[in-house]
């Protein structure tokens, strides 16, 4: 069917050549055109026929490097030439049913307007009365691909060569009666076939096609695989597996997709391995909900097609909470250092690790890191002042698993407590017996961590006296300083030992301790001492 034409157009720089030839420079044969193409096509050929045709082209004399082709003036590609040469395959990718104008031009650009030469043809496609490839067939079917030639008028004889178009060859038949049949196995995957008409005796190429293998997409199935409970801050797997009837030696490949919506709107997109696809899902990007749905469909290839929307419904909840606990050794006494312990547990049970920042009545004190829930921070003897006291501590684990928390402690910081005792070296005496002047004592003063800074005042109870309660005795005192680490030696007036009827009995002494500092410490009293008269 296929008539061969040549056309060649030739565009010549006239005004060039003129001035060439006037001025002697170049002689009157150099006027010959100095840019050619040629094109030789069939003006008629069938649908599916994959055509030939031949281009030359020249400029200057010189083989051109390339050509422009457009195919009524649209689909424009660039043809390279060997040594101005090039063979260049027409399909139904480039013509359809009908008339079509063929254009090819050398220039600077692919601009006609700025063509050097051109060439063009007038070509029509027709279609055969029956179709080549005979039946469709679905993917993964073993059939027989029939090829028949009787709906044009091509010979009904020869040799069918059956082949991708990459070139592998899926078999051979003869033509009886215009029709070839060739078996396949049905999971070849090519979706054109490349046909090739040769004569049986010399083998000449009769005619060629590119051709719809008329393979419609198998089937699928899709499962999918989750948690049913999701929260925030613990990344889920989801696994989907798409299957067809052909079973596990014919795999489903392609991608599978995840989307929050039944549409596709916002989706995220996997591969399938051995029909197998996981995703890694972040529940952060889900409500918190009991119903909250998610969607997931294969996205068909041209061997499987497209799956149904398969939703799930899962319960998202919000991150584990943590509870944060705030606690010390004992009772806090200033002037002792003291340990706070911050205890981290989620509601699980867990032992959460992260970062807490403890505030001290709300100015931030110190900053530590929790370990297997559990961090220790120290407060020396004077840094945390008598009163009542707020620690706060605000939690920020390292895992998004959970969630970020915090607690408070109110804590009463009592004021240091000395340790009074005096003591002296006798403690009875005869009735009659002379005292002296006074008689020497120690007092030791013993403040938890600080220097015993402050004042020693006599106390002395006689019970024979009128009053015979406590009396302060203004003028005995003693000043005390940490120079004395906590060691006072006083002396006693000698009269202030005897009883008041000059007779047998007791006197008690003690002294009364008070700090320099009262803010955060205290006043005491050191246990009574007895003085004996027999």
């Amino acid at each position: 069917m296929p008539r061969r034409t040549r056309r060649t157009t030739t565009v010549v720089a006239a005004w060039l050549v003129a001035v060439l030839v006037a001025t002697g420079l170049v002689p009157a044969a150099a006027s010959e055109p100095a840019s050619a193409v040629t094109l030789t096509v069939a003006d008629r050929w069938w649908a599916g026929q994959a055509v030939t045709m031949e281009i030359e082209a020249v400029h200057d004399g010189l083989p051109a490097p390339r050509v422009f082709l457009t195919v009524d003036g649209t689909a424009r590609t660039v043809v390279p030439l060997v040594d101005g040469r090039a063979t260049f395959e027409l399909s139904d990718r480039h013509t359809t049913v009908g008339e079509h104008r063929l254009d090819v031009w050398q220039g600077p650009s692919a601009d006609p307007a700025s063509a050097w030469s051109t060439a063009s043809a007038d070509v029509q496609v027709v279609a055969p009365t029956r179709p080549v490839v005979r039946d469709a067939r679905v993917y993964g079917d073993p059939a027989v691909v029939g090829i028949d030639l009787t709906g044009t008028d091509l010979p009904l004889a020869g040799e069918i060569e059956l082949a991708s178009t990459g070139g592998t060859v899926l078999g051979t038949a003869p033509l009886v009666g215009g029709v070839a049949e060739l078996p396949v196995t049905g999971t070849e995957r090519v979706s054109r076939y490349r046909v090739t008409q040769r004569d049986t005796a010399t083998g000449t190429v009769l005619s060629t096609w590119v051709l719809d293998a008329r393979v419609a997409p198998r089937p699928v199935a899709v499962t999918v695989e989750h948690p049913r409970t999701w929260r925030h801050g613990s990344p889920v797997e989801v696994t989907v597996r798409v299957t067809s009837d052909l079973g596990p030696d014919v795999p489903v490949a392609g991608e599978v997709v995840l989307s929050r919506w039944a549409s596709a709107a916002t989706t995220v997109e996997a591969s399938l391995r051995d029909g197998k696809a996981t995703f890694r899902v972040d529940p952060e990007h889900f409500g918190l909900g009991t119903a909250v749905p998610f969607f997931v469909w294969y996205d068909g290839t041209a061997w499987f097609a497209d799956s149904p929307r398969v939703r799930r419904d899962v319960t998202v909840k919000p991150p584990l909470t943590t509870r944060t606990d705030l606690d010390h050794d004992g009772p806090w006494t200033y002037g002792t250092a003291e340990r706070v312990t911050l205890k981290v547990t989620a509601e699980d049970g867990a032992r959460v690790d992260g970062r807490a920042v403890l505030s001290l009545d709300g100015r931030t004190v110190r900053s530590v890191t929790v370990v297997d829930g559990r961090a220790h921070v120290w407060f020396g003897a004077t840094a945390v002042e008598p009163g009542t006291r707020r620690f706060e501590v605000r939690f920020t684990p390292s895992s998004s698993r959970y969630d970020t928390g915090g607690g408070t402690l109110r804590t009463t910081v009592e004021r240091a407590r000395p340790k009074v005792r005096l003591t002296m070296p006798t403690t009875t005496y005869r009735v009659g017996a002379d005292l002296g002047r006074a008689e020497p004592g120690l007092v030791r003063v013993r403040t938890a961590g600080l220097p015993e800074r402050g004042k020693l005042v006599l106390q002395t109870r006689d019970p024979s006296a009128r009053n015979d309660g406590w009396r302060t005795r203004s003028g005995v005192t003693w000043r005390l300083t940490a120079s004395d680490r906590g060691d006072q030696k006083v002396r006693i007036p000698a009269k202030l030992l005897r009883r008041a009827d000059g007779g047998r009995g007791s006197v008690y002494l003690r002294v009364r301790y008070v700090p320099a500092d009262t803010q955060h410490v205290s006043t005491v009293v050191s246990p009574p001492l007895r003085i004996r008269r027999t």
